[in-house]
């Protein structure tokens, strides 16, 4: 972050829904990998065990967080002079003392107006750039679903978004398109119907500062592993041109700190899909991306360590391994605060041949 102190809250329930309490809280704590001294950062006491090797390991890699831990991610005061990064902004864990000031003010309205998924077609519009979008109707409860003919194949987006959930299923062709109708008309919420292109998926990763100076930090593509979106990786294609104006336009109306624009590209043709106007998913390891001067980050959110091994003990062997982050790449464990309850930690490989190098750190993890 530029400048000023930061008070940093992570915390996951800032834009997402989840039946799961410990992933809202424990999904803050990639926030340290990109806390400096003199920041604050807001955690949840159930990963307070957790700090202190978890401390170890960043400042083995190189960085310096910060050790002023609030133990608490509800609403706390800013102090003077702080700025502000949450997961996503929500007044409700905003800081109370500034909820009223003209910033906060439209920080909200830009997240009202735009994030949810039944908003984006009509912002689009009303912002010029309806034509960078493939075609979108949005339902609400007790609307008629007409979807025309010639929609031969659509993506069903829900309003809201849940981590570890489904919230967007496709592409759904004619045959299936009526048993898929009813299941989102079931959740009795709007939801959004957005044709299929052809295309490979890409996400364009930005963070805005405090003082609206806009940063792009990559383009990137999506990790699949069996069906599943597991990570994203720096893309060696540079499609930022194609969001920027869009970018610029959200950070002019207030929106602050980490957000994604995600597209489909086919050929020299993209078509942009959805904002994500909170912290994703590549967000932390792009930032320390480009913070490193790597050209590259393969990321894995969700990496399945041994149960028998502690934190100190699996951090340990990425260390004792020469994996560990250093001046040439290597392994960060960027997002820990799911290591108790799923036994995961979330990886990020900098440096060359990182995907190679990611499957020999798994293993490692996972050895007995």
């Amino acid at each position: 972050m530029k400048g000023a102190r930061a008070l940093l809250n992570g915390y996951l329930g800032q834009g997402f829904q989840s039946d799961n309490p410990e992933r809202m809280k424990g999904g803050g704590t990639q926030y340290l990998a990109i806390s400096t001294n003199g920041d604050r950062i807001q955690l949840d006491p159930s990963v307070r065990s957790l700090f202190r090797p978890a401390i170890a390991h960043l400042r083995r890699c190189g960085l310096n967080p910060t050790t002023n831990v609030v133990w608490n991610q509800g609403a706390v005061p800013m102090l003077r002079r702080e700025t502000y990064v949450p997961c996503m902004f929500e007044r409700a864990y905003a800081p109370p003392n500034v909820r009223e000031l003209d910033w906060a003010r439209d920080w909200q309205k830009v997240i009202e107006a735009a994030s949810m998924k039944s908003k984006f077609p009509g912002v689009m519009k009303d912002w010029g750039f309806s034509g960078l979008i493939p075609r979108s109707l949005v339902f609400r409860p007790g609307d008629t679903v007409d979807i025309p003919q010639d929609m031969d194949s659509v993506w069903f987006k829900r309003t809201v978004e849940t981590t570890g959930g489904i919230n967007v299923e496709g592409p759904v062709g004619r045959a299936d398109l009526d048993a898929t109708v009813r299941r989102f008309q079931r959740r009795d919420e709007a939801f959004q119907v957005q044709e299929h292109v052809p295309g490979d998926d890409y996400s364009n990763q930005y963070f805005a500062e405090f003082d609206g100076t806009l940063r792009f930090l990559a383009t990137t593509e999506q990790v699949v592993i069996n069906g599943h979106h597991a990570g994203n990786e720096t893309s060696s294609d540079n499609w930022g041109p194609l969001t920027h104006a869009i970018a610029q336009k959200l950070v002019a109306l207030g929106l602050r700190g980490f957000f994604g624009i995600d597209f489909r590209v086919n050929g020299l043709t993209g078509r942009v899909t959805e904002f994500n106007l909170r912290v994703n998913g590549s967000s932390v390891p792009e930032y320390l991306r480009v913070q490193f001067g790597f050209d590259k980050v393969f990321l894995i959110r969700e990496t399945q360590v041994n149960p028998r091994l502690s934190l100190t003990q699996a951090l340990d062997r990425l260390k004792n391994t020469g994996h560990e982050l250093d001046s040439t790449g290597g392994a960060v464990a960027y997002l820990w605060g799911w290591f108790k309850t799923g036994r995961t930690l979330g990886i990020a490989i900098y440096g060359d041949d990182a995907r190679a190098r990611y499957d020999e750190v798994s293993r490692i993890l996972l050895a007995a």
